[in-house]
């Protein structure tokens, strides 16, 4: 009988701290707004995050930035508006591997409600999630946002496990 292995929880909730945002900006926009209200310096990640369902295989797309100066990393998630992604054998009859076509189903399927993933990995600074706190309230066109708490959110490993 083989053995089953199972990952330690810590593996998942690495010293990662989210903010989820609601906002209807297209993540282009939402990514450029927040570069220049925070200063950062976030840009498309060459890869989309895949994750796979029952439903299909989703991409949702991805914006870094490597700060070294803070030794942060900061990330940019959609949580909604997934591409979907063909399969193999439809992928053959066209050109392009990726569908144009958008999903409702969320990276994180108990925060359905919020839109995007404003995270950082790295140690957690009071000093900057009130800078954080502080900008984003400033926003007009964050409708909302909340800092996520990790240990409370069932699927949240979806957003850290690749990483």
């Amino acid at each position: 009988m083989a053995k089953k292995i199972e990952l330690d929880e810590d593996f998942y909730f690495r010293e990662a701290t989210i903010f989820g945002i609601v906002s209807e900006l297209p993540d282009y926009r939402l990514c450029y707004m927040l570069n220049e209200a925070l200063s950062l310096k976030l840009k498309r990640a060459p890869a989309d995050r895949e994750f796979s369902s029952k439903k299909g295989t989703f991409l949702y797309s991805e914006f870094e930035f490597d700060d070294p100066e803070k030794q942060v990393t900061w990330l940019l998630t959609t949580n909604r508006k997934a591409r979907i992604k063909q399969s193999e054998h439809s992928a053959t009859l066209q050109l392009d591997s990726l569908s144009s076509e958008t999903s409702a189903v969320p990276l994180v399927s108990d925060l359905k409600m919020i839109d995007f993933f404003l995270w950082y990995d790295g140690e957690s600074s009071s000093s900057l999630d009130a800078f954080i706190n502080k900008n984003l309230k400033k926003l007009s066109y964050v409708r909302t946002f909340q800092k996520v708490n990790i240990e409370s959110s069932k699927h949240i490993k979806n957003l850290l496990l690749e990483y």
